[in-house]
């Protein structure tokens, strides 16, 4: 039995249609093929039959440094001569760092204190040499993670690089053979709403659970309309949420401080409906960047063919905090504002606007996944994963590959699910 407190599945992916056959997404949304180890993304849409259609990048790209608006092709602009170079010796020391962390075991790498103990800004501003470069690295970091680096942790910066397969950093910017390689048609929620109609009469909505005491008997999950009662329970929550639920008996402390280790990111995604592409044609690709103004990163995730043009734009770290205190007008002022300064007057004019503020969202409190704080991973990295009697855990922050994406959030269920046929002595979960 899915108990699921929303009133529909899906979780951290939401996806909202917009015209037949074409939706945005508004959460989980990209898939790309990992640098090694299987493609579980890819597997599960092949058993569900589920589409997907390349990310659109042919185009120059944008980047806003300082109010300086340059296009360029590649990974990174390649002017100012200087600050490349140290940009690509900064890519380079962070790679090289990442190889080194044991996959889906940071807490296990050999200097993992030290690298627990300083937070990836300290980093930065001993590594990185050049104004320009720290600028964009910090950019990068607050668009990657949804947060500032001086909020995360070396070792989780490093450890979210290495989850992508041999730690490369520049997958998680890359659209082709990247991170943002393909999306999902009809959007990515099709592919919980799928699973879900395979399990026909075992989900309940609108089900949310507030106390779960384990007894001799089993484990009771209850909540103002929900009462069940089984043998082994697994809690799909991330961390700040799991620990909002009252247990009995207590968890253990270590279990219990991963709320604050594990702070959700803030990001507030946009998304913006356009007649057609317009950018295009003024040999754009959509995949913008921009230190000033409300927005860092945007990408054009317009389907194939398109009958219309569809921008991404995201809103993070102190950013996204500052506009969720604003009116729903002040803060869509703010974004059209950045996202007109990048693609022109046009971009001021969307035919359909959704927003969406996940720090905002009851069963979320942030995304893209669980930030590791300073000595986040060292005192409490094993309790992500370790059951605590019948309970069983799963999210997309205690997976193996992919931290904090639909391809961690698969991982982890596979791992939980193993778990529970092992207890049980029921037949292996491959």
């Amino acid at each position: 039995m899915i108990l699921e407190a929303r009133d529909r599945v899906g979780g951290r992916v939401l996806s909202q249609s917009v015209a037949d056959g074409i939706a945005i997404d508004q959460g989980g949304q990209f898939i790309g093929p990992p640098r090694e180890g299987p493609w579980l993304m890819d597997e599960l849409c092949r058993a569900l039959a589920v589409e997907r259609f390349p990310t659109h990048e042919a185009g120059d790209k944008l980047v806003v440094v300082a109010g300086r608006r340059r296009r360029y092709r590649g990974l990174a602009p390649s002017r100012p001569l200087h600050a490349a170079l140290d940009l690509v010796h900064a890519k380079n020391k962070v790679e090289r760092l990442a190889r080194g962390i044991p996959l889906g075991a940071p807490w296990r790498a050999e200097r993992a204190g030290s690298l627990d103990e300083q937070t990836y800004a300290q980093w930065i501003d001993r590594n990185v040499r050049t104004r320009q470069s720290r600028a964009l690295l910090r950019m990068a970091t607050e668009t990657l993670y949804a947060a500032n680096p001086d909020q995360l942790s070396l070792l989780h910066a490093l450890a979210y690089v290495r989850s992508t397969g041999r730690g490369h950093l520049t997958f998680l910017a890359r659209v082709a053979r990247g991170h943002q390689q393909e999306q999902i048609q009809g959007g990515a929620q099709a592919v919980p709403i799928k699973l879900a109609a395979r399990l026909e009469g075992r989900i309940a909505l609108g089900a949310a659970v507030r106390r779960i005491e384990v007894q001799r008997s089993g484990v009771t999950l209850s909540g103002p309309d929900v009462s069940v009662t089984c043998r082994r329970a697994v809690i799909a929550l991330p961390p700040v949420v799991a620990s909002r639920l009252d247990y009995v008996p207590s968890l253990p402390p270590v279990r219990d401080r991963l709320a604050r280790d594990f702070r959700g990111g803030s990001v507030i995604t946009a998304s913006l409906v356009y007649q057609a592409p317009f950018w295009r044609a003024r040999g754009l690709s959509g995949y913008a960047a921009s230190t000033d103004g409300a927005v860092r990163g945007v990408l054009d995730v317009s389907p194939p063919d398109p009958p219309c043009g569809i921008l991404q734009a995201f809103v993070v770290a102190d950013t996204a905090r500052s506009l969720s205190l604003l009116s729903a007008d002040q803060r869509r002022t703010a974004i059209l504002e950045a996202l007109a300064r990048l693609f022109g007057e046009p971009a001021r004019s969307p035919e359909l606007y959704f927003e969406k503020d996940w720090s905002a969202d009851e069963w979320t409190r942030g995304c893209y996944h669980g930030l590791g704080a300073p000595r986040a991973w060292v005192d409490g990295g094993p309790a992500l994963r370790a059951p605590v009697g019948p309970l069983h855990w799963a999210c997309s922050e205690a997976a193996t590959w992919g931290l904090g994406t639909m391809e961690g959030a698969v991982d982890s269920g596979r791992r939980a699910a193993r778990e529970v046929a092992a207890a049980l002595n029921l037949r292996p979960v491959p």
